[in-house]
């Protein structure tokens, strides 16, 4: 498989169940090889196990956001996020706002 092959393998995995344990070991398992043929694949091409799953988590999260009226801790938990202070963390870090700022801006349309 080609990385990008491989990355989006790895997103749907985490987005199929964004709370689950997505360890390198456990996506490496899932991709069928070593924790660490894995990790060298993705990092010749710029890419990581984390990053790929926080991506996948945010996204999860951002649509939960959009379509749900669950409070953001709650969601942000849903999504694999340890606290609400690491999921705004990641989320600011990923889309540019907060979460809050997020649901304000997208869902006032």
């Amino acid at each position: 498989f080609g990385p990008y092959v491989l990355a989006h393998q790895i997103a749907r995995r985490v987005l199929h169940d964004p709370a689950g344990e997505h360890s390198v070991q456990a996506l490496a398992r899932s991709q069928g090889q070593a924790s660490r043929t894995l990790q060298r694949h993705l990092a010749a091409h710029g890419l990581s196990c984390r990053a790929i799953a926080t991506e996948a988590r945010t996204r999860s999260a951002a649509q939960w956001l959009l379509d749900t009226p669950h409070g953001i801790a709650e969601i942000g938990f849903a999504c694999g996020f340890a606290d609400q202070p690491h999921f705004t963390r990641e989320f600011v870090r990923q889309v540019g706002m907060t979460p809050a700022r997020y649901r304000q801006a997208f869902t006032a349309a």
